[in-house]
Order: C-alpha cells, then structure tokens, then sequence
C-alpha cells in the first residue's frame, strides 16, 4: 500500500474549502472542508478515509504533519526502530530545559 498526502485547497469564487487526498500512483478523493471537525489532522482524516473507502483499503491509519498537509501510513506497515534511545531524548530534553532557564 502506498501513503496517503493530503493538501488543504483554499476557497475559490467558485468553491469553499476542500481537502485533497492523494497516493503516489495519482489516484486522489478532494471532499470539502469537513467544518465540524477540528483543524488539523482530524479534518485530513476525512479525506485519507474517503480515498480508502474508494481503493477499498482497510486498517488503522497513524498521520504526521508536514509543512502544507499530512500524511497517513498504516499501522500494519514495515516497522523501524528510532536509534534514539529512550534515555538520549531524555537528556535532550533536559539540555533544551536548561537552555530555556
């Protein structure tokens, strides 16, 4: 399966606002704005799950934020283990604290 990228799509004179999903082989679902849902990912959901519902895929999709939309993966997919240790965030963490103090 391939990931999902959506892209808010402004009002124009014509249309309200919509939201654009969209996979690498070009298959895309643009609904409109979902305004009774929260901004953010919660409204980008709507679209990924419209474009799944077309492509009849199923599963438990996990988003990130990218600087102008999301993207949606699913949680079945390959698994990567971060080489950060749970213990180099923590102090991390605790360097950007002392930073700010």
């Amino acid at each position: 399966m391939q990931a999902i990228y959506t892209k808010y799509l402004g009002p124009t004179d014509a249309r309200g606002s919509r939201i654009k999903a969209t996979i690498a082989s070009g298959e895309s679902v643009t609904i409109g704005y979902p305004h009774d849902k929260h901004e953010g990912a919660e409204a980008h959901a709507q679209a990924a799950l419209a474009l799944c519902q077309r492509l009849n895929w199923s599963g438990e999709l996990i988003a990130g934020s990218l600087r102008d939309g999301y993207v949606f993966v699913f949680a079945g997919g390959d698994r990567f283990a971060s080489p950060v240790t749970e213990e180099q965030q923590r102090d991390a963490l605790m360097r950007r604290l002392d930073a700010v103090q």
